[in-house]
Formats: structure tokens, sequence, C-alpha cells
């Protein structure tokens, strides 16, 4: 019988942190945890396709300096958290789940683009 090792990892930390939460907020934690998870991997993919080993740095850089960029734009963090607080766990949920499938999308397109010009010209 196959069990998720990492998926355990996950459950253990957050079980240590957060002692009293219900089945529910482990299972939206659980999901959050893989939404940034895979956002961060399909927004790093094109930039290994078009800077090689330094996509990495550059993506990393890239999203450090964005997200500094908006935490001094005119209450942003806060606008975010309200956002946050005012949501149900399954509007977050679904909410996650759409920026996963909209940032797999331009992904995609975005690695068909870099593969053509680069490797069929």
């Amino acid at each position: 019988m196959y069990y998720d090792f990492l998926g355990a990892k996950v459950e253990l930390i957050i079980y240590v942190f957060y002692k009293n939460l219900p089945l529910k907020s482990y299972l939206f934690i659980g999901l959050l945890t893989l939404c940034i998870s895979l956002m961060y991997m399909l927004i790093l993919i094109p930039f290994i396709y078009l800077f090689n080993q330094n996509g990495l740095t550059i993506a990393v850089i890239l999203i450090i300096l964005i997200a500094f960029i908006l935490s001094k734009v005119n209450h942003s963090a806060l606008k975010i958290s309200n956002f946050f607080h005012q949501s149900s766990n399954l509007k977050l949920g679904f909410y996650f789940v759409l920026c996963v499938l909209l940032t797999a999308g331009i992904s995609y397109i975005v690695s068909v683009i870099i593969c053509k010009k680069r490797f069929y010209n």
C-alpha cells in the first residue's frame, strides 16, 4: 500500500504548529501548500527554458522583487489580508486551484513560444 511520505511530513508539521485545528483546516492548509508549490514550479519552467541554469536564480529574484513592489503599493497587504479573511475556505480553495490552472496555461504558452524561437529557428 502506497503512503505519501511528503504529505505525512506536511501533516506532521501542521499538527506541531496548530494542534487544535479541525480536519477541514488541515486539508485547506495542505491544499494551499500544494497550490503554492505548483505555482512556483510552473513559473520556474519558462525561466529555465529561457535562461538555462540561471533561470532559477532569475525567477527567485523576480518573485522577491514583485512581492516587494506589491508590499509598497497603497495598502495592498491589508487589502489582500481582508480578502482572505472575508472569503470562505471553499471559495479560497477554488481561487487557488483557478490560479494554478491559469498559471499552468500561461506557463505552457510562454514555454512553447520560447522553445519555438530557441530550438526551431
